[in-house]
């Protein structure tokens, strides 16, 4: 009896220093989230967690004495992004980065008055949406439970900045960066990924009238841009078709709509949903951001070539496709082209920037970097 006792501790013993050495494995690690997606070659496997490993670590090293990342000083969207990053990577290795992170951005939010819940950058009146956004998805990704009061005022911010008079066709339903000038499309793919992973209940009539947002926001090839209407700013071309005019489809809108129609559990069949999948047949390239390039200006398929890559993985993640079947016959692994495409893209083995085309913050390397990480892991 009393060496079977003994036996039983022994084991006892060495099943527990087993847990410690395997916690001391995942503290050094750096990727450690499994693959969902085992078809991915082995040389893109290892390409891509090296990309994840030395992208992180550089990241890490960028935090300013704040708290803060980047070039544009105090804007905590950035923070939320980058925080978010590193989280998804290893919350072990970078605990130190992503508390300090987070004690800035918990410092932002409002708690009173007309923006109550919003996330507030040093730049006043800033990309709120975007803020709030992406900061109560990193709170969520971190701990629900204990940001849940923080993260209800940032639902209940982002649902008051949706328009909701129906007379306003070119805005209803949509969200916009935080005023109530118009809503655009981008903002609101933002706003709606925010809503559905922090657990905004689906019977929520916020979601039907994005949902009339976003067909209204389609265009006649099945793409999208920027929103309804003339509101693109600049960020694409005209397009004449009979008698249809209509700023062109590009890349980030496009995979923007399939990601928001997948949100709002429209489902292969869908023909919104399949009209916008052919439009990513037709137009499936990583060279550029697809639809804004101009005879004038070539180079302007690089503006947010970044947040496309970003927009484009996440999109297809969720549609649940591994090969693209393209309009010449052949089929891509989207994922490991997307992971060549950005290890040709990084700088020094170690960061990414824009720097072709200075357009949406993409001059900031460390917004860059988040992006490209954020981007890795959904190729898992």
């Amino acid at each position: 009896m009393i060496k079977q006792m003994i036996s039983n501790c022994r084991l006892l013993a060495i099943l527990l220093m087993s847990m410690v050495l395997m916690a001391s494995c995942n503290k050094d690690s750096t990727v450690v989230a499994e693959d969902a997606y085992e078809g991915l070659p082995k040389t893109s496997v290892e390409k891509r967690d090296e990309m994840i490993k030395s992208g992180a670590d550089w990241l890490a090293k960028q935090q300013r004495d704040t708290g803060n990342w980047g070039q544009f000083q105090g804007d905590v969207g950035i923070a939320a992004l980058t925080v978010r990053a590193l989280n998804k990577v290893n919350p072990v290795k970078y605990k130190k980065e992503i508390d300090k992170g987070l004690e800035l951005i918990l410092s932002r939010q409002i708690k009173e008055g007309k923006n109550k819940g919003a996330f507030q950058s040093a730049l006043v009146g800033r990309f709120l949406n975007y803020n709030t956004a992406i900061s109560i998805m990193m709170l969520n990704d971190i701990d629900p439970k204990k940001y849940s009061k923080e993260i209800k005022m940032g639902q209940d911010f982002i649902t008051g900045l949706q328009f909701k008079v129906e007379k306003d066709v070119q805005n209803f339903g949509a969200i916009g960066y935080g005023s109530q000038i118009r809503g655009d499309l981008s903002n609101t793919q933002y706003a709606l990924q925010a809503l559905v992973e922090t657990g905004v209940p689906k019977d929520s009539p916020v979601y039907l009238r994005v949902k009339k947002f976003l067909l209204r926001t389609q265009n006649p090839d099945g793409g999208a841009a920027y929103g309804v209407g003339d509101v693109s700013e600049g960020k694409s071309e005209i397009v004449r078709v009979g008698d249809d005019e209509y700023h062109k489809s590009y890349g980030s809108m496009s995979y923007a709509l399939i990601k928001c129609m997948i949100y709002l559990d429209l489902k292969k069949g869908d023909k919104s949903l399949d009209a916008a999948f052919n439009w990513v047949v037709n137009n499936y390239t990583l060279e550029e951001n697809p639809g804004l390039k101009t005879v004038a200006d070539p180079a302007k398929g690089f503006e947010g070539i970044y947040y496309y890559f970003h927009t484009f993985a996440k999109s297809l993640h969720l549609y649940g496709v591994d090969e693209i079947p393209l309009k010449d016959g052949r089929k891509v692994d989207w994922r490991a082209e997307l992971i060549d495409r950005l290890a040709d893209l990084q700088k020094d083995k170690s960061f990414w920037y824009n720097d072709i085309k200075d357009r949406w913050g993409e001059v900031d390397s460390n917004l860059c970097t988040a992006y490209a990480l954020l981007t890795l892991c959904e190729t898992r």
